[in-house]
């Protein structure tokens, strides 16, 4: 999983971060149908896409509430 092409980034100040992932399979012509992004603090969870049918796995743009600075 990456934040703005970052993996593990610390100090992102966007309210609008996007996400990336990397399909990892050991079969062959493996392609994603779908995706779904889940955003969690350490005590709760802030966004989840749902399911989206897509093809897409870079530049997935957050889409829930105002994050908080200084939270992980």
């Amino acid at each position: 999983m990456s934040i703005e092409y970052r993996h593990n980034p610390i100090g992102l100040d966007g309210v609008r971060p996007r996400f990336g992932c990397k399909l990892e399979s050991d079969g062959q012509n493996v392609v994603q149908t779908a995706r779904q992004t889940t955003v969690k603090t350490a005590d709760r969870s802030v966004w989840n896409s749902g399911s989206v049918q897509t093809q897409q796995s870079i530049l997935t743009e957050y889409l829930g509430p105002n994050l908080q600075p200084h939270t992980t």
